[in-house]
């Protein structure tokens, strides 16, 4: 069942409509860092980063709430910020590149449940 609910999780965040891989993400999230650096970057992959990644996030917090799933898995303090959530991801991205043709939802689930872990 918990699976069941993980799945339900990432086909929420997936604000585009497509199945996006770990490759695809990875990409729009190095524009947005060189963004956040001042350098020269797409505008629309970085903000299709930025809608990924808080739409995961977002969609984690709503089940929580509506009691769809009673477990954190993850428990990310409330002074992170969205630069900090990228970071967190790109780091797991560029650590597990073997691993980048699968869905980008569970391996930003994945990293979320590295970074901050329910202690």
């Amino acid at each position: 069942m918990r699976w069941f609910v993980l799945c339900l999780i990432f086909a929420a965040g997936d604000a585009f409509g497509a199945f996006v891989d770990g490759k695809t993400l990875h990409g729009w999230c190095r524009e947005s860092a060189r963004m956040a650096a001042g350098r020269d970057s797409d505008r629309v992959s970085s903000a299709r980063c930025r809608s990924y990644l808080v739409a995961i996030h977002d969609g984690y917090e709503a089940y929580l709430e509506w009691g769809v799933i009673s477990n954190r898995f993850y428990c990310k303090p409330e002074t992170v910020t969205y630069g900090q959530l990228q970071r967190v991801v790109v780091k797991y991205l560029e650590a597990h590149r073997e691993k980048l043709h699968r869905d980008a939802g569970s391996m930003v689930f994945n990293a979320y449940m590295g970074a901050f872990p329910c202690t």
